[in-house]
């Protein structure tokens, strides 16, 4: 099993499982808000709950973040379907990567980030560079996660998939040490806000950190899972009002789009673009 925020104790990781269970039982179940499961680690080693009330929703992560507040700072992916591990987009496959194999896929990526330098975010640092690029569409070695719960509940019931497995959407809890020794974010609203499609997606991107055992998996860095079904997500999250078009606005509108646009150009030119698809602009 994957050890659940390293930078904790046992002792304090125990602690910390055991308020929260306590608290979803007196707190949520208690008052029937809809909130079903357990508060301690399950199988996959964090805490998994089945969510059906909003209030069960936010009082849930407002209590995880008040646990969490003096070692952690909490984040929030959202997913349409489940998978089992939380992988940075180059490592993704069906298969089991070699170490070979990982150091090929990054040595591509390092490849196509330099050969966009000078087009997309060229006064940025390379770290913000890449968490850009994955943000508008280029398979990097970060995660993307967000600051708001409720846009992160937009992303559980959004999917580009043409079929979507589960009835449930998927909100991933992820924690970040303050030290930043296991995992940092970037805070993609620090550039301009005619970059706007980082400002309407409350958008951060995960790196691991140097003291992470495994830097191509987030596991570790996963606090809980909520579980809650696709029509409650639409409407907690006004899906039917901020559809696709607005959270992720075309070139005209969004200067990160138009300048993606050109990295695209260029990495298909030079023969870097990923040869599972598209990069998306």
């Amino acid at each position: 099993m994957v050890m659940h925020l390293p930078w904790l104790s046992p002792e304090d990781r125990n602690a910390f499982y055991s308020r929260f269970e306590s608290t979803v039982t007196t707190n949520l179940v208690a008052r029937h808000w809809g909130v079903i499961g357990r508060g301690a680690p399950a199988s996959s080693g964090y805490t998994e709950l089945y969510i059906l009330d909003m209030r069960g929703l936010l009082l849930a992560v407002g209590t995880l973040r008040y646990l969490l507040k003096e070692q952690s700072t909490i984040f929030y992916r959202g997913q349409a379907n489940h998978h089992a591990h939380l992988t940075p987009g180059v490592y993704r496959t069906r298969e089991q990567l070699t170490s070979d194999e990982k150091n090929a896929r990054v040595a591509r990526l390092e490849a196509r980030l330099t050969a966009i330098t000078e087009a997309f975010d060229p006064v940025g640092t390379p770290e913000e560079r890449e968490a850009l690029a994955q943000h508008y569409g280029l398979p990097t070695r970060c995660l993307d996660v967000v600051d708001h719960v409720q846009t992160a509940a937009w992303f559980a019931c959004n999917s580009d998939e043409i079929s979507t497995r589960d009835a449930a959407g998927h909100i991933y809890i992820l924690a970040v040490d303050h030290d930043e020794h296991y995992a940092r974010a970037v805070d993609l609203r620090c550039k301009p806000s005619n970059w706007l499609r980082p400002h309407l997606q409350q958008a951060y991107m995960l790196f691991p950190g140097p003291r992470s055992s495994n830097q191509s998996d987030f596991n570790y860095a996963c606090v809980a899972h909520f579980i809650i079904p696709k029509p409650l997500l639409r409407i907690w999250s006004n899906y039917e009002s901020l559809n696709p078009a607005m959270m992720c606005p075309k070139s005209d509108k969004d200067q990160g789009a138009y300048y993606w646009e050109t990295a695209v150009d260029i990495l298909r030119r030079q023969g870097l673009a990923p040869s599972d698809g598209p990069i998306r602009p």
